[in-house]
Formats: structure tokens, sequence, C-alpha cells
């Protein structure tokens, strides 16, 4: 990577990296309260404020911020911090797979079980994609997140008792996209409770959904419990594969027109194999989706311009060697991407930091 900036790209930069670090920092907060706290503001709490904003208002306590700081004025403008949305539970209650699908008991295979957790009322939850408003904002992030006003069921599909798939209102609203665009032979990476599936099966559009998902387990739990509940199971077809594997191996066997990929959590654990996949992206293969995509590109550009600071700090490739964890190994990863990029203007910060770019880097081979 060569780095020549001139004067605008240099305070450019300088901007960009700043607006990197409160991203970060209302992250942190915002990770704090919803793995922590999430179910420490209650109906009583609520009853105890008549103003309107009265969830925002508890959440600042919360925390320890005084709403009326001028800091936090500025992250609640400029990356949506505190904005909470009343969520209807008619988003739960009248979506088709919640309709339809049932869980009666607890039924387990192997550590894997099928059962119904909860929100509480005024239990918070991450609600949509972290976003990011444009290169006028210098990519400010921000998050959504949302509340029911009464207890709310869900399905769950544990291992060893811990949730390790849901069907929450993110996932619902995370998935909207790639089903509306979900067409003809569907491919999809990671079973769960199947909702992808589901949905995509009721599609006219769609003719097929193939499932690889590689614990049998998984699928038996789910052949026995949820598919046959489905109403076009004619249309499932699951095939006991790692899919790394078969991407790689035995894509060409069958034409697809879609391939979804969901077999991580969370943007963090999920952008190493975001960055494989599109690596190995095929030229006139079926269209490629990923789960959260937005919020992968978000931590994507973060990484970006960690490596673009760093090399101006001097770093060399000798220092992203021998990695021992998943940051250290996206960091090499995409520091080899990035070794015959030059940046010598604003504009050129800004191409490599929006979306397209950063879809053409992590497209690059390595």
């Amino acid at each position: 990577m060569k780095i020549e900036l001139d004067q605008k790209g240099k305070e450019a930069l300088k901007k960009l990296l700043e607006a990197k670090e409160q991203n970060i920092e209302v992250s942190q907060w915002l990770n704090d309260y919803l793995e922590n706290q999430y179910d420490a503001i209650d109906e009583e709490a609520i009853a105890k404020k008549k103003e309107e904003d009265a969830f925002s208002e508890c959440f600042y306590a919360l925390l320890g911020f005084d709403p009326d700081d001028p800091e936090v004025e500025r992250r609640k403008e400029e990356n949506g911090f505190g904005a909470f949305q009343a969520v209807d539970e008619k988003l739960m209650k009248e979506n088709p797979y919640g309709k339809t699908i049932h869980i009666k008991g607890n039924p387990a295979r192997g550590r894997y079980a099928l059962s119904t957790n909860y929100f509480a009322p005024y239990e918070g939850f991450n609600l949509e994609d972290t976003i990011s408003s444009g290169e006028e904002t210098n990519f400010l992030e921000k998050n959504t997140l949302g509340y029911f006003s009464s207890k709310v069921s869900y399905p769950v599909l544990t291992d060893k008792n811990e949730v390790w798939m849901s069907l929450t209102p993110h996932e619902i609203l995370t998935m909207q996209k790639p089903i509306e665009e979900a067409k003809g032979n569907v491919l999809t990476f990671g079973l769960g409770l199947g909702y992808f599936a589901f949905m995509a099966s009721e599609k006219e559009e769609v003719s097929s959904v193939t499932i690889l998902e590689k614990d049998n387990n998984v699928i038996r739990l789910f052949e026995e419990n949820l598919l046959p509940q489905f109403p076009h199971k004619e249309k499932i077809h699951i095939r006991k594969e790692d899919c790394f594997h078969y991407y790689e191996r035995k894509m060409g066997e069958q034409n697809y027109d879609f391939l979804f990929v969901d077999i991580y959590h969370t943007a963090e654990d999920g952008l190493s194999t975001y960055l494989r996949l599109r690596r190995e992206e095929q030229v006139g293969g079926p269209t490629l989706s990923f789960w959260i995509e937005p919020s992968l590109l978000c931590l994507l550009r973060r990484y970006v311009l960690t490596l673009i600071e760093e090399n101006l700090s001097g770093y060399e490739e000798k220092d992203y060697l021998e990695p021992t964890d998943d940051e250290e190994n996206n960091l090499l990863t995409l520091f080899k991407a990035m070794k015959d990029i030059t940046i010598n203007t604003k504009e050129d910060l800004y191409h490599l930091l929006s979306e397209d770019g950063l879809r053409q880097l992590a497209r690059k081979p390595l």
C-alpha cells in the first residue's frame, strides 16, 4: 500500500479516523447495555416517566450519561445513540413463519434442542443492521435498538443450553432484503431454525431451496420437528456438507441462481467468512448474498482505516505475520489485499471506503 496524501487528503483522513473512534466508542456503550443490562429497564422504571422518550431517559440514566451533556447530544445526533423504537408485537405474531411453525415441548438431538424464549416488557434488543450514513459524515455509524411493551415469545435453537439461533425482530428485519431477492434455485449456508428457507420457499419465484448443514443432529432435529410444518416442504433439500468445502469444490455440480450465507452470529465472527467467500466469488455464479452485510461492511471499513493508520506509522508485513486470533487474521488478509493500492487524495480515500470500494477490496485475490 502506497500512501502519499495531499493536504486535503490528510485533513479528510484525520476526520475519518476520528469518526472511526467515535463509532467504536458508541458500539462499546451499546454492547455493554445489550450484553449486561438489556433487562434492567422494566415497566416500573417506565411508569415513573411520563415523557414520550421515557425509554431513552431510562437508558441514559442506566449507563450513567447526562442526556444534556454536549458530547452525548452529539452522539445522539450523529450516531443515533439512545434511539429506541417501540416495536409492534405484530412483527412477530403475524410473521408467516411465526404463525405456521410451532415448537412442542423441548425436542433435542445430541447437544442441540428446540425451545421457546421470550422478551420481557421493555427488554432492549438490537433491531436492525449497523448502517453508515456515507462520506458526507465520514461514515459515522448508526444503530437502532428496540423493545416490546409486552411479553413476546420467540423460538430458539440451543447448543449446550446456550442460544445458537433465534427468530427475533433483528433476524426478521435483516433477512428481508435477501428474502426479497431470492429466486430460482436457491442455495443457503446454514440451517438453524430454517427461517430463510421457509420464507424463500413461500415465494413463487423460488423453485427449490437447498440447505447445507454439516451437523447431523441439527438436520434431524429440523426434519423431525420443523420441516413437517412447512407448507412447501417439497421445495426443501438438505445436504450434509461443509459449506466451504462445497463452495470451493462442488458448486459447479448444480446451477444455482441465488446463494444466501448465514453461518455466523455477529459481524465480528462473520467478517472472515465474508472475506473468504467474496474472494472466491465465481464469475457467472449465483447472486451472492450475506446476512447483515451492511454491518459487515461497517466493520470492514474500520479494519481498512486501521491499516491505513498503521501504514503511516511504519507498520510492515512482518508486523501482521503469525496471527493469533480472527482479528489479526483479518488484518493480515486485508494487508495482502491492499498491497498494490495507492492512496493520494481525499477522493481515493472515500472511494476505497465506500460500500462498492469495500466489496471490490474483499474480492481481490491475495
